[in-house]
């Protein structure tokens, strides 16, 4: 008689192999317009443990495999005269085979639970960060190398901000803190000096013009974007520096 069993090897490699394929679209993501370190990494971890998976997995179905017909062979060959001592061992060791089997199985199902954790969270960021990438993009190819005249009310209404030297589009005075004075007459100099601001936060990239140290001009259209440290959003800055 044959019979039909369920190995959850099959379902740990169905769920591995979708957990390859959001850690392998995660690092696409996030290497694409502005590097997002935290996302790379995490896709990174994802790339590597849905590897071990699917390859521990694989190898635990082919060990089922053999084991089974290794049993049915051992049924069809069976001894019909075993010692009692060589009873009382196999015993033994079976026991003490199924003790550390036991162990295994609850530090691997803490690590599955982990691993589950992981796949949940870069799905997250993955879809975070397809918003920040494709969502309302088509106004940034409209500027034509002019500064905005404007906040579209979508952005204001979540976040955009507009200064100059003389308004704001939020209520209330901005603090004297917050004030950037280049006192540079070169312009050369002064474009270097913004390049190299930008380079050290956290998370910008200076997206447009890439040759901004080499501009010995001013009235350039300078676009900056942030990375958030988490999820990868992307906001878009817009400076241009005018005679004073």
């Amino acid at each position: 008689m044959k019979c039909c069993c369920f190995n959850p090897a099959n379902k740990h490699t169905v769920i591995s192999i979708v957990g390859l394929s959001i850690s392998f679209t995660e690092l696409i993501l996030a290497s694409i317009y502005n590097f997002h370190a935290m996302g790379f990494a995490m896709s990174v971890i994802g790339l590597l443990t849905s590897s071990l998976y699917i390859y521990g997995n694989f190898r635990a179905l082919q060990q089922h495999g053999s084991n089974m017909r290794s049993t049915n062979s051992n049924d069809e060959t069976q001894q019909t005269l075993v010692s009692q001592s060589t009873t009382s061992l196999n015993i033994l060791k079976a026991q003490m085979a199924a003790e550390e089997e036991k162990k295994s199985a609850r530090w691997s199902g803490v690590v599955w639970v982990i691993y589950i954790c992981l796949i949940v969270v870069l799905t997250g960021m993955s879809f975070c960060r397809l918003v920040g990438l494709f969502r309302r993009i088509e106004w940034r190819q409209h500027l034509d190398g002019a500064f905005p005249a404007a906040c579209g009310d979508w952005a204001t209404e979540h976040g955009c901000t507009r200064i100059t030297l003389t308004s704001c589009t939020r209520q209330g005075s901005i603090p004297d803190s917050n004030s950037v004075i280049f006192d540079e007459i070169n312009d050369q100099v002064l474009n270097t000096q913004i390049k190299q601001c930008i380079n050290h936060l956290e998370g910008s990239k200076l997206m447009s013009p890439h040759n901004l140290n080499d501009l010995d001009t001013n009235s350039n259209l300078i676009h900056v974007t942030f990375n958030s440290a988490i999820f990868g959003f992307i906001d878009d800055m817009y400076i241009m520096q005018l005679p004073y």
